[in-house]
């Protein structure tokens, strides 16, 4: 939109804090939220329906020490990308009371289910969500899983993930992934920390199933064994490289 001396803004009402040096806007309402810095966050603090560009402007550069063009220059920058990304509005904002989830969603089927198979797993990770650990629950029975996976096809599901703990720590994972891709012809992805594909065995069970149904999503926490392992583990990383490079020639997506 054109800006003019004599526009005005209008804002909903913001929830402000700062996180070292980063300064957040939230309109909860929407939601919406964005991230500034110092001057960011005193324009959207400054700003009312009450006031005019031009008086901005002068609030501006007596703030921070700029003359009248470039203050009108960071202003307008700043403020149409407020704009653009719906932050503030030239016009008074109205707001539709919320009406509950049912109204905003009309859900037809269901496209994809999550499988937490285990809690347990080879590695423990200092920022595990699950707190797996080599002493982790086991999970769920395979028949268990097995039924779930039938009820989920029934409705639609065309895409399972498979996570844990560590999935390749159940030793009748390979039956699940098998009903998934073959008798269901439907999509499996398993999140892993690729440490257990050294097994041959498992290498040659895995080699049989369809490369277009079957994908991997390996866990690693940085590119380095520096980063990763004070949080995975000594030889965490090296073990999972390894993992990438014996599954990668068998054509998967990794």
């Amino acid at each position: 939109m054109e800006i003019t001396k004599k526009t005005r803004f209008h804002k909903p009402h913001l929830a402000y804090f700062e996180h070292d040096g980063i300064y957040f806007a939230l309109d909860g309402d929407s939601p919406n939220w964005i991230a500034a810095d110092e001057r960011g966050d005193w324009i959207l603090k400054t700003l009312s329906d009450s006031m005019e560009f031009s008086q901005l402007i002068a609030a501006y550069a007596s703030r921070f020490k700029y003359d009248t063009a470039k203050s009108w220059l960071h202003l307008e920058t700043f403020i149409q990308d407020l704009l653009r990304h719906e932050m503030i509005s030239a016009s008074p904002i109205v707001r539709q009371p919320y009406q509950g989830r049912q109204h905003y969603l009309k859900p037809t089927r269901l496209h994809e289910l999550w499988l937490h198979t285990n809690n347990s797993c080879n590695l423990t990770c200092a920022h595990c969500l699950v707190s797996s650990s080599p002493n982790g629950e086991r999970g769920l029975p395979l028949a268990k899983l097995i039924s779930l996976v039938d009820q989920a096809s029934d409705l639609g599901v065309y895409r399972f993930y498979i996570t844990g703990g560590e999935p390749f720590i159940r030793p009748d994972i390979l039956p699940l992934i098998y009903h998934i891709t073959e008798t269901h012809k439907a999509e499996a992805i398993l999140l892993t920390n690729a440490t257990q594909f050294h097994h041959e065995k498992l290498l040659g069970e895995l080699s049989r199933l369809d490369r277009s149904r079957l994908k991997f999503q390996v866990s690693i926490d940085g590119a380095d064994p520096e980063t990763n392992d004070p949080i995975r583990g000594r030889g965490s990383f090296q073990a999972a490289v390894a993992g990438i490079r014996q599954l990668s020639p068998l054509g998967f997506h990794i």
